[in-house]
């Protein structure tokens, strides 16, 4: 039985993008605490970049992103600029201009992939590939172009001209859901352990911001606990009236209370003579 196809560029699940990118929203939607790794990896190498990963899109909306392939991101980040020159300050509108770049995105790189070594445009295969290819060479490509992934997931954070703050996330093949409720959201290799984190911590729209913003960082350090997640951190609390980024001193503060705070790691002779006299463990027989 030959593998299932998976899309020309969708990575099996142990070949996923090294990342974490982290929003949360607080103080009645007025605030958006946000995290991630500077990690950027590709087929052969990952390395911290430096860079922080999100990028404003205007000075209200701002973007994050885990990708698998890179490539896309400059086309996504001009596309998204020139989309919100006439943007009407809704969610609603943001979310769309943001799905009809990444579709728009994704159409044109299976074009390109697809379709333009024939000599053939998106129009030209579906007004006359059925008829000048025959059934199973038409299904073939159209199946490869429905499944063609760009290898990218955004997560989007802003907010609209009432000062309301939004998140909302974007992925394959161009579908957006709304993360505003429970009011935060992870993306990435790492997006399990993080969010366990916040979901423990039972963090809501209507937070305090002083521990949202050790919550978002321990959330961060959990998802290093994965392994393929960067150690370095970029760190933001955003309004709608600008943006302070986290310097190393600030990290160096949350790092501070992390250090005091963290799980302790347990090795098994720990473990053993903390447990030696628990009745439950009385009632059962000896090991062999």
């Amino acid at each position: 039985m030959s593998a299932p196809f998976r899309g020309a560029n969708r990575p099996y699940p142990w070949e996923q993008d090294m990342t974490v990118c982290i929003a949360a929203l607080c103080e009645d939607f007025k605030t958006i605490v946000t995290a991630s790794d500077k990690m950027i990896s590709n087929d052969f190498v990952a390395r911290e970049s430096g860079l922080t990963k999100f990028a404003h899109i205007t000075e209200k909306w701002a973007f994050s992103f885990s990708a698998s392939d890179v490539t896309p991101l400059s086309e996504i980040m001009r596309g998204a600029h020139a989309a919100f020159s006439d943007h009407d300050g809704t969610v609603e509108d943001a979310r769309s201009k943001v799905i009809k770049v990444y579709q728009d995105i994704r159409l044109k790189r299976a074009e390109a992939r697809f379709l333009a070594p024939r000599g053939w445009n998106l129009d030209q295969f579906i007004k006359e590939g059925l008829k000048l290819l025959g059934e199973m060479t038409f299904t073939s490509i159209e199946r490869r172009i429905h499944e063609f992934d760009l290898g990218v997931e955004l997560l989007v954070v802003g907010f609209d001209s009432d000062g309301i703050g939004h998140i909302f996330s974007v992925e394959h093949p161009g579908i957006a859901e709304d993360r505003s409720v429970p009011g935060f959201h992870a993306i990435g290799s790492g997006s399990l352990n993080a969010m366990s984190s916040l979901y423990q911590r039972n963090l809501n729209p209507a937070s305090y911001l002083p521990p949202v913003v050790y919550y978002v960082y321990e959330a961060k350090k959990y998802a290093e606990k994965n392994g393929s997640v960067g150690d370095e951190t970029s760190f933001s609390i955003f309004r709608a009236d600008g943006r302070v980024e986290a310097g190393r001193g600030r990290l160096a503060i949350l790092e501070s209370i992390w250090d005091r705070v963290k799980p302790r790691d347990l090795d098994g002779s720990m473990v053993d003579g903390l447990l030696k006299n628990v009745e439950l463990l009385k009632i059962l027989p000896e090991t062999k």
